[in-house]
């Protein structure tokens, strides 16, 4: 099977479809020529007009009727392109033209041949023979092409479909480039993601690492014992509730809502001994003690042995300390 570039295929096509149907488009290419033939005749006949009016005397106003009907229909005429390989296609676009030249003709003749039938009955009669004649050729042509011309017809129309294959083509190439473009991303991709994993293992492996781990373990439960030694949080929100500044030294709005919001941070920054927590836990028990915050008696003594067991006893300190040990 002989295999043709897609570039030439479409002349490769046409050669093959002009073999094919030599036959007729031998006689279809006759028809066209003995329409062409007419045609110059129609020119012909249209320019004698031109030069009759030139020898004989025609008042301003037949002149200037003859003049525009014979530059309007030569205008029309020059338009008119005989095709030089015909096809079932072309020449019904040459069968088109001619019709609309007649169309134009006949409504230019209307208004204008009145003016002037008298001095150009001759020419007008030559005109009007060779319109017949091309008439008549053009319908020999429709009947020919529809009875004798369909199949090669039919086969000039597949080669108009060339284009479209050619844009279908260039579209699969298109795709195809993009489908390589993302397999290629994929590997790039995949060997990323196996790098990225083989480096997780490696860290996870690394004794730092599970140092690390062990470390934020130990953190987390200090700071769970952490929370467990702190009672004094909901009074707080009552606090915030009635502080002023300047009211207690030590305690202040910021203050109080840091002890609420992140008591950890806050005070294991202060260090081992807590100052600004010991003098702010003094100045709450010193408003405990006169009746500040109306808290039911419970809740008081338990507020007050917590505050003990902080400023006397220093239950926070060795939380602290290895808090601040495992940090750093």
């Amino acid at each position: 099977m002989t295999e043709i570039p897609l570039e030439d295929l479409e002349n490769y096509y046409t050669e093959q479809l002009n073999s094919f149907y030599a036959k007729q488009k031998k006689f279809l290419r006759k028809f066209v020529e003995r329409l062409e033939k007419y045609i110059v005749e129609l020119k012909s006949a249209i320019d004698k007009m031109r030069e009759r009016k030139d020898a004989i005397e025609l008042d301003e106003q037949a002149t200037r009727y003859v003049d525009r009907f014979y530059i309007k229909v030569k205008e029309n005429l020059d338009t008119i392109k005989v095709p030089d390989n015909p096809t079932a296609e072309g020449v019904y676009k040459l069968i088109d033209e001619i019709k609309k030249l007649f169309l134009n003709m006949n409504e230019l003749g209307r208004k204008n041949i009145p003016r002037f039938a008298k001095e150009f009955q001759l020419e007008l009669k030559e005109i009007d023979f060779i319109t017949r004649k091309i008439g008549e050729q053009m319908a020999r042509i429709d009947v020919f092409i529809r009875k004798k011309y369909e199949e090669p017809k039919q086969a000039e129309a597949l080669s108009k479909q060339f284009p479209k294959l050619e844009n279908i083509v260039q579209r699969i190439i298109n795709t195809k480039s993009t489908v390589d473009k993302f397999n290629s991303d994929k590997e790039t991709l995949t060997k990323e993601l196996e790098d990225i994993e083989q480096a997780i293992i490696e860290i996870e492996n690394n004794p730092l690492f599970q140092k690390q781990s062990e470390l934020e373990k130990k953190l987390f439960d200090l700071r769970i014992e952490f929370d467990n030694k702190l009672k004094f949080r909901k009074a707080l929100k009552k606090l915030k509730k009635k502080v002023d500044s300047g009211a207690f030294r030590g305690i202040t709005p910021d203050r109080v809502k840091k002890y609420i919001s992140d008591p950890y941070s806050t005070i294991a920054n202060e260090g081992e001994s807590h100052p600004k927590l010991t003098e702010f836990l003094i100045q709450l028990r010193y408003m405990l003690e006169q009746g500040g915050l109306n808290l039911k008696a419970d809740a008081k003594n338990k507020l007050l042995q917590n505050i003990e067991q902080i400023v006397s006893k220093g239950v926070l300190k060795p939380i602290i300390s290895e808090y601040q040990e495992m940090k750093t």
